[in-house]
């Protein structure tokens, strides 16, 4: 903090920072009519500089009344927005680069990830914007990745590290996404030259398309170098899922009939110790975020993993991914 400190004293008479406590840092407007617009046309370089050192930054009490209106002000923070590609979960476009946040059933939780890790591309950074809390529940989970990164044993990290990471995703027909939506294509010679141009191998199980993609479980971050622990690898994994969502995709479509499934590179699966300690040592670093309305989160995507506790009654958030 001490390199960028003086530069947060400048923010005052508008905004109080508090970066020396909990974490994520806060931005606090003192000033309610201080726009979000203002600050980020500003201070968006500060504010690239403080999530680049500490992973995630909570914007409150600056005035943005909408999710179109918080669309509009990011505009200012100087990253090109992006559009939502390689799709695997849920959303509804609104305009833009703006969705609304993952769409799974309030009564299930959304466990820690880095957006669109498991992709050929991600964002470098995402917002998001509370327009409306839940009644109940619904807080965010947080996770340093540098904090994951260290929670994992050693002699696991090594082992993935060696042995790499590899995505498989199978297309079934009312079970989320098609193809088609997923990669933004109509035939399946189009689908062939996309899926090769971003990495992915392809092959048909009758009328299922399977695509692979490898990855790696761990990567350095681009300007500071620290090790991070960046990857889909438990959140993609069918150990992930109840117990009963299991046995029905088994009994419907086989042992190996998931939508989504991680494995080791080689196709070997990820064996059950492997995916409790990593699982573990996200819990160990989560922190729990309960937004309030007009509340903006900024993230380093890479930094900072984010997920969703359950919750009840109505709850609107809104993100953009940005590059």
């Amino acid at each position: 903090m001490n390199s960028i400190g003086a530069q947060l004293d400048t923010l005052a008479p508008h905004v109080k920072v508090e970066a020396d406590g909990d974490w994520p840092v806060r931005w606090v407007a003192t000033d309610r009519s201080f726009s979000l617009e203002a600050l980020l046309a500003q201070s968006s370089a500060l504010l690239r500089l403080q999530l680049c050192e500490r992973g995630a930054v909570l914007l409150r009490g600056f005035a943005v009344a909408s999710a179109r209106e918080f669309g509009d002000a990011m505009k200012a923070f100087g990253a090109k927005p992006l559009a939502y590609q390689e799709r695997s979960t849920p959303r509804t476009h609104i305009e833009g680069a703006l969705y609304t946040a993952t769409e799974y059933p309030a009564r299930e939780p959304i466990f820690l990830h880095n957006e669109n890790a498991y992709a050929s591309h991600w964002p470098r950074f995402v917002a998001f914007f509370c327009e409306r809390p839940a009644e109940v529940g619904g807080a965010m989970t947080l996770a340093d990745t540098r904090d994951v990164y260290r929670g994992v044993p050693a002699d696991v990290r090594h082992a993935c590290e060696t042995r790499g990471l590899s995505y498989l995703r199978r297309f079934i027909a009312g079970v989320g996404y098609s193809w088609q939506e997923a990669f933004g294509v109509r035939e399946e010679a189009e689908l062939a030259r996309v899926l090769a141009a971003l990495g992915y191998l392809t092959q048909w199980d009758g009328d299922q398309c399977v695509v692979q993609r490898a990855s790696t479980w761990t990567m350095l971050h681009p300007e500071t170098d620290e090790p991070l622990w960046f990857n889909h690898g438990v959140f993609f994994n069918a150990m992930s899922l109840p117990e009963a969502t299991r046995r029905a995709f088994e009994q419907l479509f086989g042992a190996q009939g998931y939508p989504f499934q991680t494995t080791y590179r080689d196709g070997s699966p990820i064996d059950e110790p492997t995916y409790r300690a990593i699982k573990k040592a996200y819990v160990q670093a989560s922190r729990r975020l309960l937004l309030q309305r007009s509340d903006v989160l900024l993230l380093d995507n890479l930094l900072t993993a984010h997920g969703r506790e359950a919750y009840e009654g109505q709850r609107r958030h809104y993100v953009m991914m940005l590059d």
